[in-house]
């Protein structure tokens, strides 16, 4: 809302003061309620659960499962701390106008989640974690780089299959370091 003295009549200069004061007032709770609608819009967005987990590790169904109980509770805390009545609209135009940006995170964790290559990488993955086991199913990277190739799936070079693997080697040498 837009509010003018110019546009009520006043009495005197002590009215006018008065009337914009309120206006100020005004002006100033509606930035507090926008500033709390967008702490909770920013905790939505904030769940970067999707870049925290690694589908190769064992315990990856039980990661997914806290990462997402955790983003649940600070999005639950936001909404305790910063939602009412007050806040419910501002917060419904923020959603409204970052409608995009909120579409466009949801869709890429759906992508991502069902990226035919990263379930055939993640596969990858799991063969070489067995390779590193048993060291005496292949000799080098590259006869497991071209046995992984004739597994048909949809798996393109052998030089990539390679990187993977000296990705994977640098990831397992840094862990131990840890």
């Amino acid at each position: 809302m837009k509010f003018s003295s110019d546009s009520i009549e006043l009495e005197d200069q002590s009215d006018v003061d008065a009337f914009n004061e309120l206006v100020a007032l005004f002006k100033k709770l509606e930035n507090e309620k926008m500033e709390k609608a967008k702490r909770v819009f920013e905790a939505y967005c904030n769940n970067s659960f999707s870049e925290k987990i690694d589908t190769n590790n064992p315990d990856h169904d039980e990661m997914i499962v806290f990462e997402i109980d955790q983003w649940q509770v600070t999005v639950n805390d936001a909404i305790r701390e910063n939602l009412n009545s007050q806040t419910l609209g501002a917060f419904i135009e923020i959603v409204i106008a970052n409608r995009k940006k909120v579409s466009a995170r949801v869709n890429a964790l759906k992508r991502h989640a069902s990226d035919p290559k990263k379930r055939d990488k993640d596969w990858v993955r799991e063969c070489w974690d067995e390779w590193q086991r048993r060291p005496t199913n292949y000799k080098t990277k590259s006869a497991f780089a071209s046995d992984m190739l004739k597994k048909g799936l949809r798996l393109e070079s052998k030089p990539v299959i390679q990187r993977w693997c000296r990705e994977w080697a640098k990831e397992t040498v840094t862990l131990l370091a840890k």
